[in-house]
Formats: C-alpha cells, structure tokens, sequence
C-alpha cells in the first residue's frame, strides 16, 4: 500500500498512452510485452514524482516489483519518455477535465438564475470520478478526447438522476441537462455522436466491471464497490464515500512474472 492518489494511476497511463501512440517511439516497445510492462511502471513512476507528496526511489519501485526491472533499466526508460515526450507530461485527465464541465455547469444555472442541491452535485462528482477510473482500464478509450470520455460520464450521470424517485432530483436532472447541452454547443466538443458512443461504452464497461466483480476471479482485479446494481443512486453515495482504491495491474503477455501497484 503506497497510498498514492487515484488519479496519478490516470496520469501515468495517459503519458504511457501518449508515448505509445507515437510510432517512432514505440517501435521497440509495442511488439515487445518486457518493454511494453516496464513503460507503464515507468509512466507510474513519473506521475507519482508529478503528483504526489511521497517519494518513492527507483531503488524502492524496483524492489516493489520483485526486482524484474532493474534500476537502471527504469532510469532509461524515463530518460526515453521524457525526451521522446518533450518533457510534455501534464496533458489533462478526463476526471480534471469533468471537474471543469462540473464548473462550466455551476455557472450555466447560475446564469439561468436557478439552483439544486448539493447532495446532486455531490452525486456527479463522485459518478464522474468512478467512470473516469473505469475507463482508464480500458485501450478502446485510448484514442478518445479526455473532454469526451468526461462529458460522457457526466451524461450518464444525469440519465441516472432522471431514474430517481425524488420530484427535486428530477427538476435538478431537467436543469442540469439544459446547462450541458448550452455548454456543449458554446465549446468545441467532439459530436454529438461521439460523446454519445463514449456514454454507450462507458455504461457496457461498467456493467463488465459489475459481471466480473460478481464472479471470484484472480483476472478481475476490479475496483468497483461491492454491489451489482451500479445504476442505485444511494449505493453509488455511499460507495464513494468509502473510496475506490486505484489499481495498476502489469499484467505478464509472454510468461513473464505479473505485478500490481495498489494505490
């Protein structure tokens, strides 16, 4: 237990991605799983120096990982992602850029000269947060716009306020889908198409998450809250408000020794 911040596992994956998706850089790491598991803890190292207040050595992070990498070794690669990124590391995560729209929203109903409740925003927050966390586990939003995987957690957010029973829970969902679509239509966010893909997705991998979680399995190293029904506006509450740990699992792709970081 490193007790790191959830959201530096984002950032780390977000600079392995952007590292990866460079073909002159990644040409040595893509077909090569050895590589390929030392650039993501590697990516965790960097973020945690970013982000974190702790300090963890290369001496201590390759003790931590049984000693399959060496120091020297993990000393290299940041040298390669640092230059091969241009020292260009703090590229926003989709929970940074959702806590932003969060504003852009408070603003709108502002303006609107209307209000709802905090235990709503309160909601959003901690539904946007979970969605964000899932969909770092998943390679089909690597190619997707942090803005959009955001406006897309946000969106189901709101769809599940609609479900809630409470007369001012629906009003707040009424208001708050006003204020999204002024603010999607006034900045340049992907098409209404696309962020309604990235809802659709968002809402599949949770589901797989819930299936998986419900199934003892050592592959599904899930850090969803024990429940199987996520769409449950109190559960989802309560479940944040006891945290969601942070999981990095560099998973072996040819007989290699697997590790996991929690945070």
């Amino acid at each position: 237990k490193c007790q790191l911040e959830r959201e530096s596992v984002a950032v780390a994956m977000t600079i392995a991605d952007r590292f990866m998706s460079a073909q002159h850089l990644s040409r040595d790491v893509i077909y090569n799983p050895g590589q390929c598991q030392l650039l993501v803890m590697t990516a965790l190292y960097i973020s945690i120096k970013i982000n974190e207040r702790v300090i963890i050595g290369i001496k201590d992070l390759s003790a931590a990982v049984g000693g399959i990498y060496s120091p020297d070794q993990i000393e290299k690669m940041e040298l390669k992602i640092l230059h091969g990124l241009k020292w260009r590391l703090h590229c926003p995560t989709a929970l940074q850029v959702g806590c932003h729209i969060l504003r852009l929203l408070s603003a709108q109903l502002h303006r609107m000269n209307v209000e709802i409740k905090s235990a709503t925003w309160y909601f959003l927050h901690e539904e946007l947060t979970y969605q964000a966390e899932n969909a770092v586990r998943s390679y089909n939003f690597t190619t997707k716009r942090s803005s959009t995987i955001a406006a897309g957690a946000i969106i189901n957010a709101i769809e599940q306020l609609e479900d809630d029973a409470d007369c001012e829970v629906l009003m707040d969902s009424k208001l708050l889908s006003i204020a999204l679509e002024c603010v999607l239509k006034r900045f340049k966010f992907d098409s209404q198409c696309v962020l309604l893909n990235a809802r659709n997705e968002l809402k599949n991998l949770t589901k797989e998450n819930d299936e998986c979680e419900s199934v003892p399995n050592e592959e599904c190293e899930s850090f969803v809250p024990e429940s199987k029904e996520f769409y449950d506006v109190p559960r989802v509450k309560e479940a944040r408000r006891t945290g969601i740990p942070g999981v990095v699992s560099l998973i072996s792709m040819d007989g290699m020794k697997p590790f996991t970081i929690t945070s």
